[in-house]
This record gives structure tokens, sequence and C-alpha cells, in this order.
């Protein structure tokens, strides 16, 4: 099998084996849904103007991710999608980018978090994990979150979630 066949170098690309560094401390101005990151680490063609567009975006933007987009992330790139033989990523090209991504500010799953996300769900109705992922940007201090899975411009406890594809 091939390597990546690019990198976001901004990013940075980790050995699997480098130990772990600390997160990054800069302040980040938005958070990424993990359909981006996903689009950013896609190989396949039919999502090449949404890679290039969520690579620009990660590339660009002082962003932040939480625990559960990561895990949504590496769930899902090393899946094999309907129609190919492989997965985008194998999972030690994930873990890598994983590891990469874990130097950005990263939201944890707290219990404070859980209970922000079922107040959410319960007063606008979203889904659990939509509701998961506002909390998740609230609890970060974040007033933007990019999504293409809500509503655009639509701003929930403070929260404005942008659809990337829809501002271009």
């Amino acid at each position: 099998r091939k390597s990546m066949p690019y990198q976001l170098a901004p990013l940075g690309a980790l050995r699997i084996d480098s130990p772990a560094k600390k997160p990054m401390s800069a302040p980040a101005d938005c958070l990424i849904d993990t359909n981006l990151v996903i689009y950013a680490y896609s190989t396949g063609q039919a999502e090449a103007g949404k890679r290039a567009l969520s690579r620009a975006l990660m590339l660009e933007k002082a962003f932040a991710l939480s625990i559960q987009v990561l895990q949504e992330f590496f769930v899902n790139i090393t899946r094999t999608p309907r129609g190919s033989d492989r997965p985008h990523l194998t999972t030690a090209e994930a873990r890598v980018v994983i590891e990469s991504l874990l130097q950005r500010p990263v939201a944890s799953s707290t219990p404070d978090t859980l209970r922000d996300a079922l107040l959410i769900q319960s007063r606008y109705g979203f889904s659990f994990w939509d509701s998961h992922i506002i909390a998740s940007t609230k609890s970060l201090g974040i007033k933007t979150l990019y999504s293409e899975d809500m509503q655009h411009n639509q701003t929930i406890e403070g929260i404005t979630i942008i659809n990337p594809f829809l501002a271009a």
C-alpha cells in the first residue's frame, strides 16, 4: 500500500512511535466537526471539491477539535467506503493523523459536557451527537462551529454554525 498521497504541512505529521506532545495552548477561533476532517483526508475522487475546501479551512483557521470528532474520524476514515477495495487511510496512517491533530486544542468529554449536551438536545431537538459537538465547542469558549450537518448560520447557545460548503 502506498503512503498517504499528501500531508497538511502546518498540521504536522508525527511518527507513530514518537512520544505524545503537549497540545497547543494557542486559542482556537473555531471547532471543526468530523465530516470536515474526514473530507480533508479522504482519497475519494467524488469528494475532491470538499477535500480541497476542508484542507484550506484547516490550514487557514486556528481550529480546535473534540475527542468525539477524533473518535468518529478514526472509525470512519479507516472503514472501507462502498464501491472501494480499501479504506481512505490505514489504521497506522490514521493514528499518525490523530497524533498530529492532538497538537490542536481538544475538548474533552466530561460530565459537564455531557450534561450540557443533554440540555441542548432537550432544548433544541438536535441529535445527541450534534448536541455534544455544540457542548464541546461551548466548553472551549469558542463561538464558531464548522459543520455540514446542521443549519448554516444558525446560532445555538452563542455558537454560530457555519457550513463551509454553503458559505464558499
